[in-house]
């Protein structure tokens, strides 16, 4: 039963009494460490790496495979070993993506040491603050065939956003790509700057062509896409132009993409089979 509750819904168990506290430890309930599980550092005693190494190497953690890094928790390549040692399986790092837990502002180098210690991971759940294109491309390049899960929020602030340069060395690199998001998360117009986002149409058409394994592709507010990007995609989805401009007949591998998710656009992507369909104005 206890599989079926939240995290802090079974640490709220686990206070009944011993036999509930025995129970609440078990590690199949804990293969994900998140906000939602209780893991937060905003009040009372504040979490540090050493005690946050501590707390990962709790018997009950031993089987953990997400992990979103806590605010205020720095990360180190030294610290990022020690991570990986006592998280042999973890699959899914986030460090920052979610706008519910602010990740540690870790840098390029920091990321990179992710992708190659943590040797099981498939998924990295980035922002972008100090993060650049060269660390996406990086992990990208470090990950390769292990890549299947790839999120990223563009910092407005430090003007970071993703390019087609770095999302096409993503597409060269990582063939078995299943989800791939990214977001912009500024609340106002006048705080997105065009001159810094050089991430196009034809970023994305190169990410679907490369990765036909894709099943989900989600973008938020990223304004140099297009119409014409997703009409494109389409078409190549339902193979209405020549394969072999498009490269969709050579190596006899049929696209995987079975959502298109749009959040800031004046049209959404909706059907089966695809269409593009304008909002309401």
């Amino acid at each position: 039963i206890m599989r079926f509750l939240k995290g802090k819904d079974v640490v709220k168990l686990s206070l009944v009494n011993k036999a509930w506290l025995s129970a609440t430890r078990t590690p199949v309930l804990w293969e994900r460490l998140d906000q939602a599980a209780g893991l937060v550092n905003s009040s009372g005693k504040k979490l540090n790496m050493t005690s946050f190494l501590k707390l990962l190497g709790r018997p009950q953690f031993v089987n953990l495979k997400s992990l979103t890094m806590p605010n205020k928790v720095k990360l180190g390549k030294k610290s990022i070993k020690q991570m990986a040692k006592v998280c042999p399986h973890l699959q899914t790092f986030e460090l920052g993506y979610s706008g519910h837990v602010s990740g540690p502002k870790i840098k390029d180098d920091d990321l990179i040491e992710v992708a190659q210690c943590f040797t099981n991971l498939q998924s990295i759940r980035t922002d972008m603050w100090n993060i650049t294109n060269f660390g996406i491309a990086s992990v990208a390049m470090t990950m390769e065939g292990r890549l299947l899960d790839l999120r990223i929020r563009g910092d407005w602030i430090t003007k970071h956003y993703l390019s087609d340069a770095a999302l096409g060395v993503v597409a060269k690199s990582c063939p078995n790509l299943k989800h791939f998001a990214y977001k912009l998360s500024y609340h106002l117009d006048e705080h997105y700057d065009a001159e810094y986002d050089f991430l196009s149409g034809a970023g994305i058409i190169a990410l679907v062509k490369g990765c036909r394994r894709l099943e989900i592709l989600e973008l938020e507010k990223a304004k140099q896409i297009g119409k014409d990007a997703f009409v494109t995609i389409l078409k190549m989805l339902a193979r209405e132009d020549d394969s072999a401009s498009l490269g969709t007949g050579s190596d006899g591998r049929d696209f995987a993409l079975r959502k298109i998710e749009l959040k800031g656009y004046p049209f959404v992507i909706k059907g089966n089979p695809f269409r593009v369909e304008d909002l309401d104005t």
